[in-house]
């Protein structure tokens, strides 16, 4: 690819999905998430050492990625990732060049239109042909042994800021959301039972 640098950076998209991220809601990929991803998609993340691919994951792919490695029967919505290639020129053939996000914000996020370009493959929708995977198993203490600082957990459902920004309610926090929270803390059994019972009244 031509010496010129992107327009914006590689990693103000996700690695999985290929959506813009702000910047609070980026994620670094752990090796938790390598071995989460390489278990759902069958193939192992890539090219981490390149200047063209991401190196964040979002919170939404994040979250279900680690729930689905812990056991829970959450799905992301595709069966295949965003795969990426190195582009051969800035102008019609690198993703973070033509994709504009100058000007968006969470409210109308949803509008960016991602470019076409022959360096990535998109992601492609669950199907038959494409089936929700099975988790091979393992311990939800194994899967979030990282330490990491990503604290800022909210929805994964169509009503978090990741899929749809505008909330009218007040949120109120899910099973899925309960469950993601108590690994987080490595909370005890009986600390976990009575967190859920705080959360209920």
């Amino acid at each position: 690819m031509a010496s010129r640098k992107c327009k914006q950076s590689s990693d103000r998209f996700c690695y999985v999905c290929g959506q813009f991220i702000f910047s609070k809601k980026r994620r670094p990929i752990v090796d938790s998430l390598k071995t989460a991803y390489l278990h759902y998609f069958g193939f192992p993340v890539a090219n981490q050492d390149k200047k063209w691919v991401p190196h964040v994951f979002c919170e939404s792919c994040r979250i279900i990625l680690l729930q689905w490695s812990s056991g829970e029967k959450v799905y992301l919505p595709f069966g295949s990732p965003m795969l990426w290639r190195e582009p051969s020129n800035h102008e019609n053939d690198c993703y973070f060049c033509v994709t504009k996000t100058l000007g968006y914000n969470k409210k109308n996020k949803a509008s960016i239109m991602y470019a076409d370009v022959p360096s990535v493959t998109k992601p492609i929708l669950h199907s038959k042909d494409l089936p929700h995977p099975v988790c091979p198993g393992s311990s939800s203490a194994n899967i979030l042994d990282d330490n990491n600082s990503d604290v800022e957990f909210k929805s994964i459902s169509s009503d978090s800021d990741e899929f749809s920004p505008q909330e009218t309610t007040p949120h109120l926090i899910n099973q899925a959301e309960l469950n993601d929270l108590i690994r987080d803390l490595q909370l005890s059994r009986s600390k976990a039972e009575l967190l859920g019972s705080r959360l209920q009244q």
